[in-house]
């Protein structure tokens, strides 16, 4: 999987300013990363910042040294050249920012598991019992108030395109954005009469 422009630039601040680790250790963890490499490089910032050992592009090296994902990538030369993209005045924001892609794609999987257990024909009690999981799973992702979208605020935002997509799905097939759209509206129209 490719990395992203996102976690190049926070990676590449990082290893050429190790101490601004403590701007972003309560916002990130390694599974936000998308790929192996950079999950893998991510992982062992945290793990030298937790130990209270400098990072840099050096020590950063020696321990990722083996590491198949990174040498794949390049190993030291992709993580020197990761250093060139050093924003430390955006490293705080680019990490919410990543943070808040990670939460959208876990939350758009947790509407995709609502959405097979009511295809599925599952009871409500296991659909709300899903919701719910769901819920306090993207909840718990949300650890910097006020910097990323509360949970009220996402989970109608996917009830509305899980349901589309289910309405799509009844009428066999797919639709044009416009079409989707009026289709859907008129679909919403006949439901509420």
């Amino acid at each position: 999987m490719r990395s992203s422009n996102t976690e190049i630039h926070i990676l590449g601040t990082l290893i050429s300013e190790g101490t601004q680790m403590v701007d972003v250790v309560d916002i990130l963890t390694p599974d936000m990363f998308e790929s192996v490499a950079t999950s893998s490089i991510y992982a062992a910032m945290q793990k030298m910042f937790d130990e209270n050992k400098g990072i840099d592009l050096v020590t950063l090296s020696e321990r990722v040294a083996g590491n198949k994902a990174v040498e794949a990538k390049g190993g030291t030369a992709w993580l020197a050249s990761m250093a060139a993209n050093y924003t430390p005045g955006l490293l705080r924001e680019y990490a919410l920012l990543l943070k808040e892609r990670y939460v959208q794609k876990k939350a758009l999987e947790y509407a995709r598991e609502v959405q097979r257990a009511v295809v599925d024909g599952l009871g409500v009690d296991k659909i709300v019992s899903i919701v719910n999981k769901g819920a306090d799973a993207v909840n718990n992702m949300l650890i910097v108030a006020g910097a990323t979208r509360s949970v009220k605020s996402i989970i109608p935002e996917v009830l509305e395109r899980l349901e589309e997509r289910m309405f799509i799905a009844q009428k066999g097939g797919m639709l044009s954005q416009a079409g989707r759209y009026a289709s859907y509206t008129a679909f919403l129209g006949n439901k509420h009469s």
